[in-house]
């Protein structure tokens, strides 16, 4: 952990924690982390695509039972819609495989550099979530992240969260699962003073 580049301002108190990964050179810092895990969620959710898929599948080729008050009275043929559940299914496997893969090789780095702020996903790219902000587009702010108590007692280890503000009032989480309010703060200003450095030329 390299020290602060501003001797008056917050200190993060205690290492950052083991998922986050910190790099400064060149004018440039760097926080880097992998995609939260959610393989087995979304994995889970094959069962519904899969169930639409064939149920469609059996509409189209005239298979699915009609039943009445319990009694089999035939068998329901609907193409146009069978073909549309086909469809859907299809889309939403293609696109819950996408983001599994994201999932497991996938890494967020939110990169600050004099004049500019950028939050780049890769190797994979993930469009809605790239940003990319000048100095004076948005304000960093640090918020309490996961917060579990039993009474006055926490379950779970609080943890903190810095966030970006753009102009419209929309918040981005930026680094999150921080250990305490001095460490947010402290990596904050750290991202503060890198973006207000004059650009280099």
């Amino acid at each position: 952990m390299p020290p602060p580049t501003d001797p008056d301002a917050p200190t993060p108190q205690e290492p950052l924690p083991d998922h986050l990964t910190f790099s400064a050179r060149d004018g440039v810092l760097e926080i880097s982390r992998r995609w939260r895990g959610m393989t087995f969620l979304l994995l889970a959710s094959f069962c519904c695509f899969g169930c639409c898929g064939l149920y469609g599948q059996g509409l189209v080729a005239g298979t699915v039972r009609h039943m009445s008050n319990g009694k089999f009275v035939g068998y329901t043929k609907v193409p146009w819609l069978g073909y549309l559940m086909m469809g859907v299914s299809a889309l939403l496997t293609v696109l819950v495989l996408y983001v599994v893969l994201l999932s497991l090789v996938n890494r967020i780095t939110v990169r600050a550099e004099p004049g500019r702020l950028r939050v780049l996903h890769h190797p994979l790219p993930w469009p809605p979530g790239t940003l990319d902000f000048g100095p004076g587009d948005v304000r960093l702010e640090t918020t309490p992240g996961l917060q579990v108590k039993q009474g006055e007692k926490h379950v779970v280890d609080p943890t903190f969260i810095v966030v970006a503000v753009d102009r419209k009032g929309w918040r981005h989480a930026l680094v999150s699962g921080l250990k305490s309010q001095a460490q947010a703060e402290w990596l904050a200003a750290e991202l503060r003073q890198v973006m207000a450095e004059p650009v280099p030329g």
